[in-house]
């Protein structure tokens, strides 16, 4: 099985739905990924880029591993 990572610019919702009707009728599993939802994912990744950069420059402190995951 191969995987496409495929950007489509719709106009409206009937053009998703066109789209997913599409795929379906191939029998094409797919998957939606919704904009809104990948910018925040990006955004924590960033933020925790960020933090990465900050402890190796000592702007911020270092935490253990078992500390981190009792905060959790």
């Amino acid at each position: 099985m191969q995987t496409l990572n495929i950007k489509a610019f719709t106009k409206d919702d009937a053009q998703v739905k066109a789209i997913k009707e599409f795929l379906k009728s191939l029998k094409i599993d797919f998957e939606v990924i919704d904009q809104k939802e990948y910018q925040e994912f990006l955004s924590e990744v960033q933020s925790s880029l960020n933090q990465v950069n900050k402890i190796q420059k000592g702007e911020l402190p270092k935490q253990s591993a078992r500390d981190f995951l009792n905060e959790i």
